[in-house]
């Protein structure tokens, strides 16, 4: 088994942890880029509602300019489908200049549009 595939059960073993020793099993993943590993982060949403339960937490994820950074429709339903109810999301600047300055690659424009893309994702999963 791979690095990789490896941590998410053992996030999921952690989780067991300390659910158990402070009886409690709600998370809060406040990790400004839970999702910089596309692969952890599946992970994690996948084993979460096992490990604890009672995951009714939310994520905090970063949005940027990877074509797969883990923040598809598939990968926000499997994360909800495991207790994920709300994400909440950070950009690198809402300045240009300061992107610029940075080098980060990014555009205000394209943060602008792939925040509006997830924020649509998010809502879809909770219409009914």
């Amino acid at each position: 088994m791979g690095e990789t595939a490896a941590r998410p059960r053992r996030f999921a073993n952690l989780l067991q942890k300390q659910a158990r020793r402070y009886e409690n099993a709600n998370f809060l993943f406040l990790d400004l880029k839970l999702n910089s590993n596309p692969a952890l982060f599946g992970g994690i949403a996948e084993h979460a509602k096992d490990a604890c339960q009672a995951h009714d937490g939310p994520a905090t994820v970063h949005v940027d300019n990877r074509a797969d950074n883990g923040l598809s429709e598939r990968d926000l339903r499997a994360a909800a489908a495991n207790g994920m109810r709300r994400v909440s999301f950070g950009l690198e600047s809402g300045s240009q200049r300061l992107l610029e300055l940075m080098v980060k690659g990014a555009s205000v424009e394209r943060n602008r549009l792939l925040s509006v893309k997830l924020m649509k994702r998010v809502s879809a999963m909770h219409e009914v």
